[in-house]
C-alpha cells in the first residue's frame, strides 16, 4: 500500500519593511477569496498572497472591491470568537493572510 505523505502548508510572512501592499485581487487559487498584492522595496518583485476562505463568511469585507459583501455578517460575537482564535496567526511587522483576513475581513 503507497503511503500518501501530506505536507503542512507553509506559513507565509513578509516583512512589512520590505514590501508594500499595492492592493487586491479577486484570487486565482481555488477556494479563496481574495489575493493581495505585495510589491518588494528595493527589486519590484510582486508577490500575491491569498487569503479568505470562499466557503466561508467573513465579519465585513473591507478590501475595496466588494467581491464578498453578500457573506457579511456583522455579528460582534462570532468576530470575537474568530480574532480570539487567531490572535496567534499574525507576527507584527510581518504581512501574510492571516494578516490580511484579520484587517480586512474580520
Amino acid at each position: 500500500m503507497k503511503k500518501i505523505i501530506t505536507h503542512p502548508q507553509k506559513k507565509m510572512y513578509y516583512s512589512q519593511r520590505d514590501y508594500k501592499l499595492l492592493g487586491f485581487r479577486r484570487s486565482v487559487h481555488r477556494h479563496k477569496k481574495y489575493d493581495a498584492i505585495l510589491q518588494h522595496r528595493a527589486n519590484g518583485k510582486m508577490v500575491y498572497v491569498p487569503f479568505g476562505d470562499a466557503a466561508y463568511a467573513q465579519y465585513k469585507d473591507r478590501t475595496g472591491l466588494g467581491l464578498f459583501t453578500h457573506a457579511d455578517h456583522l455579528d460582534a460575537h462570532r468576530r470575537a470568537l474568530y480574532r480570539q482564535r487567531h490572535l496567534k496567526d499574525n507576527k507584527p511587522g510581518f504581512y501574510s493572510p492571516g494578516y490580511m483576513a484579520w484587517y480586512y475581513l474580520w
